[in-house]
């Protein structure tokens, strides 16, 4: 709920908007500890079965039923760079997975718990390990 409100008055900025996402922002974060950006993009029945610690990016994307556990980041490479993570629909990311950079996750695949993935993942596969590899 604070996501979709943040998102919405995220492209209406003004003073009183900047306090309101200020407000929602400390909100999220005590409550769930999880820093969600709300320029983020995400899709339909996107859940989170246990919304604990998970990050999202600025530019990621996420498109409609993905199921992400809990301490998963999504995310770029450094701070330097701009390139977020790309999820298509039906993928499935365990426990504390890390996605980072212009990685797109292919449709119907799923991401091992505890997998760091660097490289784009084709759909209907699985992606687990450090670095992930492709099964």
């Amino acid at each position: 709920m604070n996501y979709r409100l943040g998102y919405y008055l995220a492209k209406r900025r003004n003073v009183i908007v900047n306090i309101i996402l200020l407000h929602l922002k400390r909100r999220q974060l005590v409550r769930y500890g999880c820093d969600i950006s709300y320029q983020a993009v995400i899709g339909k029945n996107v859940s989170f079965p246990h919304p604990i610690g998970i990050v999202i990016g600025v530019g990621s994307v996420i498109e409609d039923n993905v199921m992400i556990w809990q301490n998963v980041t999504l995310g770029s490479k450094g701070a330097e760079t701009k390139a977020y993570p790309h999820i298509k629909s039906n993928v499935k990311i365990f426990s504390a997975a890390q996605i980072l950079g212009s990685v797109i996750v292919g449709e119907n695949s799923r991401i091992g718990a505890f997998s760091l993935v660097l490289k784009n993942v084709p759909d209907n596969s699985t992606a687990v390990g450090i670095p992930a590899q492709i099964k």
